[in-house]
Parts: C-alpha cells; structure tokens; sequence
C-alpha cells in the first residue's frame, strides 16, 4: 500500500467513526456514549501528540523517518481506539437512576 491512500486512511478512520457514533447519540446505551467520549479523548490526544511529533527537528528521527512517519500515522488510529475501548468498561456497572 502506499502512502497516500495508508494517509488518508488513518487521518479519516478515527473522524468518520466519531461522526457516526455521534449520530443518535441521545439513542445510545450509556457504554456505547462512554465508548464514543473515549474515542474523543483518545482523538484529541492523538492530535496533540502528532502535533508536537511534527514540531521536533528532524535530527531527533533518525536518517531514514520511517518511526517518525509511523507514529505520526498510528497515533490517530491507535490512541482513540484504544481510549474508547478503556472507557467503555470504566464504571461499566450499571448504576440506578
């Protein structure tokens, strides 16, 4: 696969995701809108992150960048699914009221 189409992948995945579990939010179970909130979290931080990966000089990388190029691809995949899926179980008992 190349670059471009692994680049648009990763950038839009996370997005289109969190659009569509926002569509009838106020519809949804409480573990799916804790699910959703994660992948917000895990999204900004992930944002944050390749931020400030993008602002370190490139002498910190390496001679070739691949690791930088990975991290800066993962980071908006990985972070919001993981976050999701760890929010979701917190307070995962159903409470009354």
């Amino acid at each position: 696969m190349t670059r471009v189409p692994l680049l648009l992948l990763t950038q839009l995945t996370a997005p289109v995701t969190l659009l569509w579990l926002g569509h009838g939010y106020r519809n949804r179970s409480p573990r799916a809108k804790r699910f959703f909130w994660g992948g917000i979290v895990g999204y900004l931080a992930a944002i944050a992150g390749v931020t400030v990966l993008l602002l370190l000089p490139p002498v910190f990388w390496g001679s070739d960048g691949g690791l930088r190029w990975l991290a800066i691809q993962g980071a908006p995949l990985v972070l919001p699914a993981t976050a999701a899926a760890v929010w979701s179980q917190v307070g995962s008992a159903d409470r009354p009221g």
